[in-house]
Parts: structure tokens; sequence; C-alpha cells
């Protein structure tokens, strides 16, 4: 049995929070989670028209034409016209920052793209988490200020790091030269820099790390119980006997319920939540209790 509340439409209300999740996978683990390294080239080793049999491909799980996937990055972020630190375009280049220095960006005719699926970033890979290099926990190399000189730090002597300043542009740690450009909403990592692609190509391993995004959103239910509300226990052990008689302890003015359960139905009468107290609570007689029941979805 159960005792029923109306709950008002101010009684229930949402709040979104982030959280976030940090991964670290290596090279040769990289297939396991369908992430993929694709070479960009304005024109490959066949320079003829495109061909789907003679043209080049590259990827692990899912190959893809590189010089399809040249056309497809130039044209989602690198259609724009950039004069300066002014920039003008008729498509959307999904700039990841409002800092003039860090709008432009320049597309060279071979690049190497690491494609990390929307299934691990969440919503986004979090600005100023993404690294990859030869170093066993390249995370830790990544400060968590301003960037400055020496953003990045700890790397040992002949190791290869590079990572993102939070604004869009990928760095190799020990130089301030962009050599890429990092889509955060979309978990692309675009390395345009030649020296920077034969550095990659040449590791026998290496690891990438990041942090995704996720938006959790918190519904909250506010159960208001007034003090001459349900004063009278559900629980059957009160009751003796084939006729269901209360047992005296439970008809005197002291008698006080605890609350152990409080349940969300909708408007059918169906049960669609359940939320358990830590502990049994009294219910008050003299003042009114509100109970919140939370469910992250």
């Amino acid at each position: 049995m159960s005792a029923f509340i109306k709950l008002n439409k101010q009684d229930a209300f949402i709040t979104p929070y982030t959280a976030y999740k940090s991964w670290t996978i290596s090279s040769a683990s990289l297939q396991d989670y369908s992430i993929e390294t694709f070479t960009a080239e304005a024109t490959g080793s066949y320079t003829g028209i495109f061909n789907p049999i003679l043209s080049d491909t590259s990827g692990q799980s899912n190959s893809e034409y590189n010089t399809l996937v040249y056309r497809s990055l130039k044209h989602l972020y690198y259609s724009g016209v950039f004069t300066g630190a002014e920039s003008s375009s008729s498509f959307e280049d999904y700039k990841q920052t409002t800092l003039s220095s860090s709008i432009s960006r320049t597309i060279n005719d071979d690049m190497l793209v690491v494609s990390i699926p929307r299934n691990i970033i969440g919503s986004a890979i979090k600005p100023g988490t993404f690294t990859l290099g030869t170093e066993a926990n390249i995370s830790a190399y990544v400060s968590g200020g301003y960037v400055f000189t020496g953003y990045v730090t700890g790397a040992t002597s002949g190791s290869f790091i590079l990572y993102d300043d939070g604004e869009g542009k990928l760095l190799v740690s020990g130089s301030t030269t962009q050599v890429g450009d990092i889509i955060y909403t979309h978990g692309q990592a675009i390395i345009t820099d030649a020296t920077s692609i034969t550095s990659i190509q040449s590791l026998a391993n290496y690891n990438v790390h990041w942090q995704s995004t996720y938006e959790v959103y918190t519904h909250n239910y506010r159960c208001r119980v007034r003090e001459q509300d349900l004063n009278y226990s559900q629980n059957p052990s009160i009751k003796s006997g084939s006729n269901g008689d209360i047992y005296d302890f439970a008809t005197g003015s002291y008698f006080q319920p605890y609350v152990t359960t409080v349940g969300l139905y909708n408007d059918s009468n169906e049960l669609i939540a359940v939320g358990k107290l830590g502990q049994p609570i009294p219910k008050s007689r003299y003042n009114d209790m509100t109970f919140v029941i939370t469910l992250d979805i």
C-alpha cells in the first residue's frame, strides 16, 4: 500500500552539470576503440580523376580515400578566407576560440588526422587535455594553468609530445610553433606540419590521451509532505490477525511512522521511479518535510 500526494509543476526542475572522463589509449589499441588515423592528400600517388580502384586509402578499421579525406577537411574546417586577425567565410568553419591569434588555420597538401568517435568523446574533447606522445603518462605533462612558456613540462630527452593549447591549436613540446588544429566537438586532431607527421609515423608506439565531456542532466522532484499528511504507517507489521486489526501501539497519539521509500508515479498511476532513503526517517507531526528525489539522465 502507499499514499499519494500530487506534485505541482514547480516541484520538478532540471539541473545540468558537466562530467569528464580521462582516456589514455596506446597506438596498438586504437583500432579496438574505433579510433582511426587517416592520411589526407590533395593529390595522391594517382594523379588522375578520382578512381575508387586506383586512389590511395588509409585507416585501420574503416578505410577512406586520402583525397576525399582532404576535401572533407578543407570543406569543413579550412574554407574560410583569412586576412590577418579577421576571418570571413560562407561556411561554418567550427572555430574553437574567439581569440584572433588562434582563428586562422593553414591547410597543407599532406596532413594526418587522428579521428576519435563520438561515443568516446561524448559532446567534445575537453580543451587543453589532448596529448599524443611517447611518454608513459603523457597526461602528467600538461599544466592545468593558462598557456605560457613551458606549458608542457617534464618531457624526457628524445621524447615526442604533441598537445593542444586549449584554443584549437596543436603544438609540440619545446616549441611554440603551431603544427596542426584540433576540432574539440568533432574529435578531430589534424596535424598539418610535415615534420610532425613524419615523427608520428616513425614512432613504434605512442599514447593518445584526452578527457571526454559528458553533459548530465539531473531531474529533481521535491516531494513536500505537510505535517498533517502521511501520519499512518503502510507497514503490514502493525496489523495482527486475519481481520487486520491494528496493534494498540500504532493507534496512540505518540505513534510516529518512519519514511523508507518515495515512489514517483505518472498520470496513469504507473510507478516510474523509486527513491530509497539511506536510513528510515521519522515522519514529523509538527513540521512540514520535503524529500528531494534526483535522477541522472
